[in-house]
């Protein structure tokens, strides 16, 4: 027998052998309480990385290997189901429980607190450990994606100036669409929001629909209510300190035309309107040749030349917490600092905040608080605006040099201006 035959037959035997190691597994996902079936239910197993959906019925199947232990189904508001798979059972009913721990999560609202099962209206709550874990100097970029119906919109990225435009299930009018922010029941401008540490949040609900309208008018695109953390009482003081460095870059660079291919390419634009090229044959062979005089024939990546690689951003808080049996405090000193992405730029945001949230017990039913927040912010800019200064990127010719020999900055690109 031939080695090509003998390889062959192998083949033919293992892929026999793998198809019969496989089984189906098959069943159907219902409601525990109604027995209702769950349309939409994921199973998954241990073992294979894709899985199955149940259809309008309830109904899924799935082939599996022999080695399959178990399998999973999970559904929004559900508590993920567990299920041994031994192999002796291809047919499965899957009772889902509803999870109960969302509807106990207690939820601020405008004239209270309640809890989710209750509600009536559209109210939604943030995670604050998903807030402290977005590396962002804005609190406002951090809410992108974790809330229902909130769109947040990112206009810029200059430092001091990177704030989120917040939008509630969208526009509403032809002027203002801003939400109310409502900060320990005080409203403030909405940058107030972009400004908080999202350490000193103990809460924080997105208020959608009627259940705003203890607010006025001013709440007509809805309102993002913010407790900060208090004291507690009879605790001993806490002391937490937080430290974040990270790095930014841009997240898309155009990559331009070299100078070689700039030339060539105005030279075929005056030919295709009939006028003669600009430039002759010999000086695009001198700037494509790589030994040649880099002052003479500078090839300028302008993008290169402008913007750093990584742009650093540094934020700590320290805060202490505590309280006695009638008396208590939370003290909180914040900074942050985030660098513009310019090599030579003043480009720098700074900001400096502190908060002081002290509570008295002075009889059963007198409580005095006093709640104190400052917060010190600078902002330094180049003359030239972001806009004009990227548009002067892209239209630099890559034939110009950035610098002169002596380290001065080389000709302007128009109007004056020049990007390095």
């Amino acid at each position: 027998m031939s080695k090509a035959l003998q390889l062959t037959l192998a083949l033919f035997l293992f892929i026999k052998v793998s198809a019969t190691a496989q089984e189906i597994i098959a069943g159907r996902v219902l409601d525990r309480d109604t027995k209702i079936p769950v349309s939409g239910a994921s199973i998954t197993t241990d073992v294979l990385t894709s899985g199955a959906i149940t259809d309008r019925n309830g109904v899924f199947s799935l082939q599996v290997p022999e080695k399959t232990r178990y399998f999973k189904v999970s559904y929004v508001g559900y508590t993920t189901q567990t299920v041994n798979f031994s192999g002796s059972k291809d047919s499965f009913n899957v009772f889902l429980v509803a999870s109960a721990a969302s509807l106990n999560d207690v939820v601020v609202i405008g004239y209270g607190t309640q809890k989710k099962a209750n509600l009536t209206g559209a109210v939604s709550t943030v995670s604050v450990s998903d807030l402290k874990q977005t590396p962002v100097t804005n609190l406002t970029n951090a809410l992108a994606g974790k809330i229902p119906g909130v769109i947040a919109i990112n206009g810029s990225g200059e430092p001091g100036d990177g704030g989120a435009k917040i939008l509630i299930r969208g526009n509403h009018s032809l002027n203002n669409n801003a939400p109310l922010i409502v900060i320990d029941g005080i409203p403030y401008p909405n940058t107030a929001l972009g400004t908080l540490d999202a350490n000193d949040i103990a809460s924080m609900s997105v208020l959608k629909d009627a259940t705003a309208s203890i607010y006025g008018a001013e709440a007509a695109n809805g309102v993002i209510l913010v407790t900060t953390k208090h004291g507690i009482i009879n605790l001993p003081a806490e002391v937490k300190f937080t430290f974040n460095q990270g790095y930014t870059q841009p997240a898309r660079i155009p990559k331009m035309a070299d100078a070689p291919t700039y030339m060539q390419m105005l030279n075929e634009a005056a030919i295709y309107h009939g006028t003669k090229p600009e430039f002759p044959q010999a000086d695009i062979d001198a700037y494509r040749d790589p030994k040649r005089n880099p002052w003479l024939y500078p090839n300028t990546d302008w993008f290169k030349e402008t913007l750093k690689p990584l742009s650093p951003q540094t934020s700590g808080n320290l805060s202490i917490q505590g309280g006695s049996s009638n008396l208590s405090y939370f003290l909180s000193v914040g900074a942050r600092t985030q660098d513009g992405y310019y090599k030579n730029s003043a480009t720098r945001y700074n900001q400096f905040n502190i908060r002081s949230n002290v509570t008295d017990q002075v009889t059963k039913n007198i409580k005095i608080g006093m709640d104190l927040s400052a917060r010190k912010e600078d902002r330094n800019y180049p003359l030239v605006s972001a806009a004009q200064n990227f548009r002067m990127i892209i239209r630099g010719r890559p034939s110009d040099p950035a610098f002169y020999p002596n380290g001065f900055p080389g000709p302007d690109q128009e109007g004056g201006v020049q990007p390095v």
